[in-house]
């Protein structure tokens, strides 16, 4: 399925935003609406949150662990 070259208005925080070619993007919700509060901040390769609960900067241990430093400096900085 070709990337659509439009964009979409999200159907929770009403902005719009450029579609994926996950499953939840293709229902109409934005990155930011995906992510749960309270779980780990990764999206799988079937478009959905991971399951498990945060720890560490927003994220499981076995995610966190797998992330790189550079993107780790680059979460402290926020």
């Amino acid at each position: 399925m070709p990337k659509p070259k439009f964009r979409l208005l999200c159907k929770k925080c009403k902005k719009f935003y450029l579609p994926d070619n996950t499953k939840l993007s293709r229902l109409g919700y934005c990155e930011n609406c995906r992510i749960i509060k309270g779980k780990c901040k990764v999206i799988t390769e079937f478009g959905y949150q991971c399951k498990n609960d945060s720890q560490i900067f927003g994220y499981c241990m076995e995610h966190f662990l797998t992330r790189s430093i550079k993107d780790l400096i680059k979460d402290v900085k926020k």
